[in-house]
């Protein structure tokens, strides 16, 4: 009884809550990000014509040089301003492959002088010097990219994860569940010889790879598809928002979460088929070999 309890708190563990709360993290994130993206979308571009201190702006400059490690002067068409880069994150956008990455500016080793940057974020006089800084309801939003002509529509496009049930996280903790359960499950058959228990757990600890074997391979791909799809109208939702368009926002939306519902479905549905037909397959293979 023991190690069946150890063994349903791990797959709940690391098979469920742990990449559940990964995949939530994450999309909230990107959440987070399209809805500052949104904000800024509205606000003006600075300009020497508009300086006013604690109004926030959109700024387009190149790298003209380095204060210090972390506060770079940006040169736009009228002026310079500061912006302090210490602990933040910073965005690139690729504008052939239309990739969007992040990265905290201590993992960016070398940048060249020139470098096209859209910075968002309210304007302070420090010592008479201008900078563009962050507050508490809008952080400052750092962009490298060489788009000039349709920056938020790219954000907006590339502001999300594909897949957030399969986030970077997700392997670690599969992997993880995966040898605890068989551990236990050996440790289980050794000490009390309960080969019912060690079964159960063996079953489980496929868990990660049995919705790519067929027949439930079939709806993993239906699942895949439609999880497409429903990306593509959230996004189209984003696109309609960005552009004042609220009502059919909304219809993409509403289709959007449909599509996502039927996609988790579609999971489920290749999951639980496989794991019964696996559990029929191994129970069979456990009465040959552990009770012959």
């Amino acid at each position: 009884m023991f190690y069946a309890v150890v063994g349903i708190s791990i797959y709940i563990l690391f098979f469920i809550l742990f990449p559940g709360m990964g995949a939530i993290n994450l999309r909230r994130k990107w959440g987070r990000f399209r809805d500052l993206v949104f904000k800024y979308s509205n606000v003006p571009d600075l300009g020497y014509h508009n300086i006013l201190e604690g109004e926030t702006y959109c700024f387009r400059g190149e790298l003209e040089s380095f204060k210090n490690d972390d506060v770079v002067w940006l040169k736009g068409e009228t002026l310079s301003v500061c912006i302090n880069l210490k602990k933040l994150d910073v965005y690139t956008l690729s504008e052939r492959k239309e990739i969007l990455k992040k990265y905290n500016w201590s993992d960016i080793s070398s940048i060249v002088e020139g470098t096209k940057f859209y910075v968002f974020g309210k304007l302070e006089l420090i010592s008479s010097v201008p900078y563009l800084v962050g507050s508490k309801n809008e952080e400052l939003l750092v962009v490298i990219s060489e788009n000039e002509k349709s920056i938020f529509e790219m954000l907006i496009k590339k502001g999300r994860d594909r897949n957030e049930i399969w986030n970077n996280s997700s392997p670690y903790f599969y992997i993880t569940g995966v040898l605890i359960l068989i551990i236990i499950s050996y440790v289980s058959y050794k000490t009390n010889f309960n080969k019912t228990t060690a079964f159960y757990l063996l079953l489980a600890a496929g868990t990660p790879f049995y919705f790519i074997l067929p027949p439930g391979l079939f709806f993993y791909y239906k699942y895949r598809k439609t999880w497409e799809q429903s990306i593509r109208y959230s996004i189209l939702k984003d696109l309609k928002r960005l552009r004042g368009d609220s009502f059919s926002s909304f219809i993409m939306g509403q289709k959007g979460k449909s599509r996502e519902r039927l996609s988790l479905l579609f999971y489920l549905t290749g999951y639980i088929l496989n794991i019964s037909i696996a559990g029929i397959i191994l129970y069979n293979l456990f009465l040959v070999i552990l009770y012959r």
